[in-house]
């Protein structure tokens, strides 16, 4: 059905299974092979290009590769905003904006993705945590799993108490898998809003928003459980609307998801968990089970790799005069977000290339910093920066 076209359709072809496995099997249906589409990251440690290719030669693809680097984020950050009209904490987003323009470019308008296999299929490592913590519990009396999360969120977030954490499980059904990511994401919540902000949020939390059925949901294992939240939260807000669909439509491509598709979720619904976490390492089991009939055994098997570019460190060693007069004491007063005094410090922090004092998510957050005030300047009256 996702190679039903009027004109020709291509993939984008990471160094993972899923993108993998769309790609060799539209080739089956196909009869050839599709063009495949990579990105190369200049940091080693984030750079799957040399699996990308490897999978590329295994289906028969012609690869084009596109480079990642820092500049792409600099240069291309107001259009991203401007592509997905809201604030973009994940600067890879900006790498996927590039990757898609290279496909319009080459004259291709519809392009394959792998997204979507590890919500249904558990392939986040999150999930195997929760599940190994989950075997220290015994029935429904003694359930440590539930202390370990709260701890290990209480230890993400200080300043929130467990009266909170048991609050949120309470209001999603929870706790789930991924809990404690999203308090070490949350994190920069303290430490960057300022006093006006905090005291107008009061006690909301954005789970309070979310519109789940939490007596539906505690009939189900907790595997599912988490699944389906990562469906109703990290697959349409950053996946498909920041990395997918509105990056790709900004270039005129349109995005299709062979594993999103209603009778594929459908069936991973009603699998039994084993066949998705198969003795707590083996994630996505059955989908590469079936994959390694299409696919070289290490590239079916391939442990999952979180696709990231450079984060906030990159634009912000040698900031370009705009995100300076982003993150100015001025323009942090005009929106009333953030808390000058602690952006203005962590941004010196990372000028002096100490960046790594901050971690991940903290520099996730700094970005968010950046990106906040961008869109703001863009959608609610500009004055903050000149942009090139």
């Amino acid at each position: 059905m996702r190679l039903r076209a009027d004109v020709p359709v291509v993939g984008y072809l990471s160094g993972g299974v899923d993108s993998a496995y769309v790609m060799a099997t539209a080739a089956r249906v196909a009869g050839q092979a599709l063009p495949s589409f990579t990105l190369r990251v200049p940091d080693p440690r984030l750079d799957e290009t040399n699996n990308a290719l490897q999978a590329a030669r295994a289906i028969g693809s012609y690869p084009t590769v596109v480079d990642a680097g820092a500049d792409i984020i600099t240069d291309r950050y107001a259009t991203l905003t401007t592509a997905t009209e809201c604030p973009v904490l994940d600067t890879s987003c900006a790498a996927l904006l590039a990757l898609s323009r290279e496909v319009h470019a080459q004259g291709f308008k519809v392009v394959l993705t792998g997204e979507g296999a590890d919500e249904g299929f558990a392939g986040y490592v999150w999930f195997k945590i929760r599940e190994i913590a989950r075997g220290l519990d015994i029935g429904e009396v003694f359930r440590p799993s539930t202390a370990i999360s709260r701890a290990a969120r209480k230890w993400a977030a200080r300043d929130l108490t467990f009266a909170e954490f048991s609050r949120i499980d309470t209001m999603i059904g929870g706790p789930h898998a991924q809990s404690v990511i999203y308090n070490l994401v949350a994190r920069s919540r303290g430490r960057y809003y300022s006093a006006g902000l905090k005291e107008e949020l009061g006690t909301h939390v954005a789970y309070e928003d979310l519109d789940l059925d939490t007596e539906r949901m505690a009939r189900w294992h907790p595997l599912n459980r988490s699944l389906y939240l990562g469906y109703k939260v990290h697959l349409p807000v950053l996946l498909l609307s920041q990395k997918g669909d509105r990056v790709a439509m900004a270039n005129s491509v349109e995005t299709r998801y062979p594993f999103l598709d209603e009778n594929v979720i459908a069936l991973a619904a009603r699998l039994h968990p084993r066949w998705k976490l198969r003795r707590l390492l083996k994630d996505k089991y059955l989908l590469r089970r079936a994959a390694e009939r299409r696919l070289p055994h290490d590239v079916a098997w391939r442990p999952k790799a979180m696709f990231r570019a450079p984060t906030a460190e990159t634009f912000l060693v040698n900031p370009p005069a705009f995100v300076r007069d982003l993150i100015s004491k001025e323009s942090l007063a005009r929106t009333g977000y953030f808390d000058a005094a602690a952006v203005e410090q962590d941004c010196a922090a990372v000028a002096r290339g100490e960046g790594d004092s901050l971690g991940t998510f903290g520099n996730l957050g700094l970005g968010g910093v950046v990106a906040t005030q961008l869109w703001h300047h863009l959608y609610l009256g500009g004055g903050l920066c000149e942009l090139p």
